[in-house]
């Protein structure tokens, strides 16, 4: 048995639709660890404030291996959104799907207009313009 466990990035831009994912993933083994990274790029669609949709989309890893996931779904829960992220197969060393099931959680910070939603699905991130003066 092993206990592997992953963290990284996601960076999105304001007013577009694309999240770039940035993974590295350990694995411990026993006496040694061994480190993966993985990237990827893909949409996103904004359901509401507090639900956000990936579609299907493909992640590379620095060791040649390219892994693919199925759609998933995001709720947001303060300023994390969590969901179930499903892998078609992980691990085509083997002729069976495996490590195939994890869990996604995607931590903003961001929340420029102050107002308990974070930026990724607030839709006015930046809050009221300021009043014209006179």
């Amino acid at each position: 048995y092993s206990l592997c466990g992953a963290d990284g990035s996601i960076t999105y831009a304001l007013g577009s639709s694309t999240v770039s994912i940035s993974l590295s993933q350990r694995h411990y083994d026993g006496s040694s660890v061994k480190t993966t990274t993985y990237s990827g790029s893909t949409t996103y669609t904004i359901v509401n404030q507090n639900t956000i949709t990936l579609p299907q989309m493909t992640l590379n890893a620095s060791d040649g291996d390219t892994f693919r996931a199925k759609a998933c779904t995001l709720i947001r829960s303060g300023n994390v959104y969590r969901g179930a992220l499903e892998l078609y197969d992980g691990n085509s060393a083997t002729s069976w799907a495996d490590y195939v099931d994890y869990r996604l959680e995607i931590t903003d910070t961001n929340d420029s207009d102050g107002d308990g939603i974070p930026d990724m699905t607030d839709s006015s991130p930046g809050g009221a313009p300021p009043p014209a003066k006179p």
